[in-house]
């Protein structure tokens, strides 16, 4: 599955199933030690979604999923595996 059909299948969804996914995906990102593989515009992205509470629409997921490739692509490969099911 490629990020842009993690997207698609996102936006089918409810709004908790997005929130929660955006929490975990959150939470991978703060708590990798590779966080310096993560490129500045898409960590300041991430923040613009955060202060205006919308990490959980397609944008803010694109932006998290998108981070959690660069930090932690074996995480992020389990987690295209787990939004199949």
């Amino acid at each position: 599955m490629s990020l842009e059909e993690a997207l698609e299948r996102c936006r089918g969804i409810s709004e908790k199933d997005r929130k929660k996914l955006a929490e975990d995906l959150l939470e991978i990102i703060l708590s990798t030690p590779n966080s310096d593989l993560i490129p500045d515009d898409l960590g300041f992205r991430i923040l613009d979604r955060f202060k205006v509470d919308r990490l959980y629409d397609v944008e803010g997921l694109e932006a998290l999923l998108k981070a959690v490739k660069h930090a932690e692509p074996v995480k992020f490969m389990k987690l295209l595996e787990g939004l199949l099911r």
